[in-house]
């Protein structure tokens, strides 16, 4: 789900005893990474891996706990945990043949050190979760500073929503039908699953939806300093665009009288 500035990549991994909901939020130049329900029964810990790459140059890290940090910096790349969970920092040599993956690449050991990022989620873990940002294409002093203040807000992260605020414009992927309140004066409510942007402006609200994989009739409704405001939305059912983000502005429906 995107409108060309921001947007949502969302999958529901259960794979090899492993079981989860994963979505990535974009904003300029900021992606904000969450996990929850993670749950595993297998004989080997459960890891979430940030970044598996050749180590080049020097890693700068942030935190008091040794082999992990709260933030870490490496190849222009800055990876910041949201939610105090540490990040493991691993640097090892590794060896392996290309042509065990690709048979037409040469058969012959390659040897180089490789930088590993992870959160470990320990054995068997249930219900478990994770949120993280990575800023691209930056500096370990803006890193450091990010780690400092971050400038979203993580309203959810559950089973059922997880929903990001980056300024005036809210990114949520609705795993279930319901309501979520917002704020005292706020709330917005679905009736089907979905991948939803808005964001207010004045008094309208502009809207972008997705329903990946499938084309449903979804109804919202927002609710504002008690104006309300409703909207059914259909996405495209031809094979070739099932589900794809609609775009649309709402204007006020209605305006509750105060009791």
């Amino acid at each position: 789900m995107s409108d060309g500035r921001s947007g949502v990549m969302t999958f529901e991994l259960e794979n090899d005893g492993c079981r989860g909901l994963k979505s990535w939020f974009f904003f300029d130049g900021l992606v904000i990474a969450l996990g929850a329900g993670l749950s595993a029964d297998c004989e080997r810990p459960l890891v979430t891996t940030l970044n598996q790459c050749w180590l080049e140059g020097e890693v700068e890290v942030g935190g008091q706990i040794p082999n992990a940090a709260d933030w870490v910096y490496h190849n222009q790349c800055g990876y910041i945990s949201l939610d105090h969970r540490p990040i493991k920092v691993e640097r090892s040599v590794r060896s392996e043949k290309w042509h065990s993956i690709n048979r037409h690449l040469e058969n012959r050991d390659n040897l180089k050190e490789v930088l590993t990022l992870s959160i470990d989620h320990g054995l068997n873990p249930a219900n478990d979760g994770y949120a993280y940002a990575i800023l691209p294409a930056t500096t370990a002093s803006r890193t450091k500073r990010y780690a400092s203040k971050p400038n979203v807000e993580i309203l959810a992260n559950s089973n059922s929503l997880q929903l990001v605020k980056y300024g005036k414009t809210y990114c949520a992927v609705f795993y279930k039908a319901g309501r979520f309140n917002l704020n005292e004066n706020a709330w917005v409510e679905v009736d089907k699953p979905c991948v939803m942007q808005w964001k207010y402006s004045n008094d309208l609200i502009k809207v972008v939806l997705s329903t990946p994989g499938s084309s449903v009739p979804v109804k919202l409704i927002f609710n504002n300093q008690q104006i309300e405001y409703l909207a059914k939305i259909i996405t495209p059912p031809s094979i070739h665009h099932l589900g794809e983000t609609i775009v649309l502005t709402l204007a006020p429906l209605t305006k509750k009288a105060k009791k």
